[in-house]
């Protein structure tokens, strides 16, 4: 693939998710471009160097991010594992991470000299076109300061990995903007690549990037085959399990994503809390972790509806909650995980993520997983922790050695 096709490749993971911390005003992509150019007369970091034969990229470092960089990285260090994120955002991670930067100017700007920057801004200028999504609606001098950063980024990741060494490259996401030119330039120089899953995917996910999707379930990996993935293999998630309800939880729990509701679901969650209210239950609204802005006339309603409302960022909520309703929170498949009761009231025509249309599918509510077939769970519900690491593992040692063999 050319040059340019490589970075148009990257620049449409631009549309998936707005990760680049600049405000959309023309004043702070400017001043983005500034700090780069300057920055970059000042580099510090040091030429590449060899390294182990597995990287792990991770864009995401914080909260759950970094709980999965961490258990990814303990997986698969007996096959020989460089972390590589932004050491700036790094705090979370356990161990020594290697420095690559993110779309921060500040981060950026030690790893680019002029040279460099000039060889960004040749590549960018070529048949670059933006892409659907949150990068459509940016300014022409942040589009401009995004383009350069990932041309600059993308030949820094092609540098890196020609003096690591790698035989296989695996990431948290594939299509995030942070890691879209890893995954690229990994492909362009025949390095195997594979993702890891960080929540319930949607259509967001799509296409994938890299070789090898690492799903949590069958339905899952099911989804991909189905959407195009090269190969899609059940590995598992790679996170701890919530814990299960207390006896006597008598909580009903409302999960918001955050998502727009039509009034038909707003109507199905208002006669939900009425059912659980009249059944002597508690009934609680938990916010989005990243609720920031007011809530909209939709969940107003709602909220106003509940005996209380909560924002949760502990992983123990599950343990007071006796049913957990829905419309597209992916927090559902935790409950149900725990052994809650899962209730979803989306529209038959909302499209969703693939466990919650699966869920949809399958029945109004389910009941706690033990009541469950063994096959119900072995498709929907991820493998374990340990599970997942020792397959992680299995997986990393596979593509190593088949790498080693020319095979």
């Amino acid at each position: 693939m050319s040059t340019s096709g490589q970075l148009q490749l990257v620049l449409d993971c631009l549309g998936v998710d707005d990760l680049t911390a600049l405000r959309r005003r023309q004043f702070g992509a400017a001043t983005a471009l500034v700090v780069l150019i300057a920055g970059s007369l000042l580099r510090t970091a040091g030429p590449p160097a060899r390294g182990q034969a597995v990287v792990l990229g991770i864009g995401s470092p914080v909260q759950h991010g970094a709980e999965q960089a961490n258990l990814a990285a303990a997986a698969l260090r007996g096959v020989g594992c460089d972390t590589w994120c932004d050491a700036r955002l790094a705090r979370g991670l356990h161990g020594d991470a290697r420095d690559f930067p993110s779309l921060s100017p500040f981060s950026l700007a030690r790893h680019v000299g002029p040279r460099d920057l000039w060889a960004a801004w040749s590549a960018s200028r070529r048949g670059s076109r933006r892409p659907e999504g949150a990068a459509r609606d940016c300014g022409p001098v942040e589009w401009l300061y995004l383009r350069l950063a990932q041309a600059a980024r993308l030949a820094l990741a092609e540098r890196r990995l020609e003096a690591s060494g790698a035989r296989l490259v695996v990431v948290d996401f594939d299509r995030g903007p942070a890691m879209a030119p890893l995954v690229v330039a990994a492909g362009n120089a025949g390095i195997p690549t594979a993702t890891l899953v960080h929540g319930s995917p949607s259509k967001s996910y799509l296409p994938v990037l890299a070789d090898s999707v690492l799903a949590w379930s069958t339905v899952q990996a099911d989804w991909f085959r189905a959407h195009g993935a090269g190969h899609a293999e059940v590995v598992g998630r790679l996170a701890a399990p919530r814990p299960a309800p207390a006896a006597g939880a008598t909580t009903w729990l409302v999960l918001s994503s955050k998502e727009a509701l039509s009034d038909a679901e707003v109507g199905r969650l208002l006669s939900t809390i009425e059912d659980g209210r009249r059944l002597g239950h508690r009934t609680v609204l938990r916010l989005h972790p990243l609720q920031t802005a007011p809530l909209d006339a939709g969940w107003s309603r709602v909220a106003s509806a509940v005996d209380s409302c909560v924002q949760l960022n502990a992983d123990d909520w599950t343990t007071d909650c006796a049913r957990a309703i829905g419309v597209s929170s992916t927090a559902i498949i935790d409950a149900l995980a725990a052994g809650c009761d899962v209730h979803v009231v989306a529209d038959a025509d909302r499209p969703l993520p693939v466990e919650i249309e699966w869920l949809r599918g399958q029945a109004d509510d389910l009941r706690p997983v033990p009541e469950k077939s063994l096959a119900t769970r072995g498709s929907l519900l991820p493998l374990d922790q340990h599970e997942a690491q020792k397959r992680l593992a299995m997986f990393g040692r596979r593509m190593v050695e088949e790498a080693q063999s020319g095979g």
